[in-house]
């Protein structure tokens, strides 16, 4: 493994503070405050987790990344059982696909885990796909369980509980593509 849990969750800092200094060099900025919001630290940590996978799936074979699609904001109204829903990404290699929901913080609301339990039964209707979930800071016991039991254990991924996290959502993602 190129990175341990501590290293996705430091370069995410990283990555956030990079972002928020390239938006402070905005010209059309009207205040001098640094930049913050919640999709912000959401996106960032979604291409962080992406750009790590990446690099992690490359460690393991060059060949691989030339087979890779990765799609952000994948639509479930793509497939022909879909719905109104976004997924953060879609991973394919071939006819295996994973969809990928990536929080940096944890669930807020109930409303959301419904949704993930509709979304899991669409996408488990397609031949080919699976859908995990991997977070960066999730304090809620009792949101961690209810995420385990909708998407499974061996599919839901907490960087600040787990020690081995990352590399157990790595060897997933190379288990259901490779």
């Amino acid at each position: 493994m190129i990175y341990t849990n501590k290293d996705i969750l430091d370069s995410y800092d990283k990555n956030l503070l990079d972002a928020q200094n390239g938006l402070k060099l905005l010209k059309f900025r009207a205040t001098i405050n640094t930049p913050s919001f919640a999709a912000l630290g959401g996106w960032v940590f979604e291409e962080t987790i992406c750009n790590c996978l990446s690099k992690e799936l490359k460690s393991l074979s060059s060949t691989i990344l030339d087979q890779l699609q990765i799609s952000e904001q994948f639509k479930l109204s793509s497939f022909k059982t879909g719905s109104k829903g976004v997924t953060d990404f879609k991973i394919s290699k071939g006819d295996k696909h994973i969809l990928l929901e990536v929080k940096s913080s944890g669930i807020h609301a109930t409303k959301n885990l419904d949704t993930y339990k509709v979304y899991l039964d669409i996408i488990k209707a397609q031949v080919g796909c699976e859908y995990l979930y991997i977070n960066g800071y999730e304090t809620s016991k009792h949101y961690k369980q209810k995420t385990q039991n909708i998407f499974g254990v061996d599919n839901a991924f907490f960087l600040d509980s787990d020690a081995d996290a990352w590399e157990k959502f790595v060897q997933r993602v190379k288990d259901i593509l490779i």
